[in-house]
């Protein structure tokens, strides 16, 4: 199973590389548009890469399963992961608790309106 770990890996390393190109075109749009250009370019490469490697993961699913996956995942996340790290950088006195509990506001407020069709 260590190949399964190294597509794990190989995925996140992919995700996070996608962010930083993509957060590094927005901050040359306007001081060097071709640039911008370049880094949007290479985070599409590593979207790719990445969603390429989530299929390796997940295997081929169906809709139906892939929805019911995400609202279990947003689930636990506004349920269980949020609270965890809400309160952690609430002790730490962190500025990253207002961001965490943003995004706690943004998944309880999505009331799953196709959760019933796929129940």
């Amino acid at each position: 199973m260590k190949t399964e770990t190294s597509i794990k890996s190989a995925f996140s390393q992919h995700a996070y590389s996608y962010f930083d190109f993509l957060h590094a075109s927005k901050g040359t749009e306007t001081s060097n548009p071709g640039l911008s250009r370049l880094f949007k370019a290479l985070a599409e490469s590593e979207k790719i890469v990445a969603q390429n490697l989530f299929t390796l993961i997940s295997g081929e699913t169906d809709f139906e399963h892939d929805i019911m996956t995400g609202i279990d995942d947003l689930t636990y996340q506004t349920t269980q992961f949020y609270p965890t790290v809400i309160n952690q950088a609430e002790i730490d006195d962190s500025k990253a608790a207002a961001l965490f509990k943003a995004a706690e506001r943004i998944g309880k407020k999505s009331d799953h309106p196709f959760e019933k069709l796929c129940r």
